[in-house]
């Protein structure tokens, strides 16, 4: 199966999201950390999981509405993030929402 650009771009962001709802870091790991990493409410040493799924919730929900509908991202709850983090590693990895 031959992604396209825009799919693969798509497949990354959607991945960062749940990686940092799960590590604090949107490379999945301190190891990689990008500048400011972890955000405050993403930080796991401070914010326990069910209070950062509920950060990502709010921040997707606050994403202008082109950018969700690019991501399909719009309508995911907390919910949507634990089954996510619940399923195979390689439905995360494929951006499989």
């Amino acid at each position: 199966m031959c992604w396209h650009e825009e799919d693969q771009r798509r497949a990354r962001i959607r991945l960062a999201h749940l990686l940092e709802t799960e590590t604090g870091y949107r490379r999945g790991s301190p190891f990689w950390a990008e500048e400011g990493e972890p955000r405050p409410q993403f930080d796991p040493a401070h914010a326990p999981l069910t209070q950062r799924r509920k950060a990502k919730v709010a921040e997707l929900a606050a994403l202008p509405s082109e950018d969700a509908k690019f991501l399909g991202l719009g309508q995911v709850g907390e919910r949507t993030l634990r089954r996510l983090r619940a399923g195979p590693a390689s439905t995360a990895g494929a951006g499989l929402w």
